[in-house]
């Protein structure tokens, strides 16, 4: 196998479009979503995407880490409210 056959694109999770990657449907890129480029909207998309998710170990792991990372960038308490 050449050296050059394998490449590895590497974005900066602000750099992508929420819906984007909403549309993918990756649950485990959703606690991303606050850091990305999007609005209110896709908050509450991808809030209501976690709430839906059946395994509920794998569901409040993946909203703390939604909290964690949207803390980076919006109000905590609000991110709370959009996970209520």
């Amino acid at each position: 196998m050449a050296a050059d056959a394998f490449w590895v694109h590497r974005r900066e999770a602000w750099e992508l479009a929420a819906s984007e990657v909403l549309a993918a449907e990756r649950s485990s890129l959703l606690p991303l979503v606050p850091l990305m480029r999007g609005d209110r909207l896709d908050l509450a998309r991808a809030a209501e995407r976690l709430e839906a998710m059946m395994n509920e170990t794998q569901r409040r792991e993946l909203q703390l880490h939604f909290l964690v990372f949207g803390g980076l960038r919006h109000d905590v308490a609000e991110l709370v409210g959009i996970l209520e």
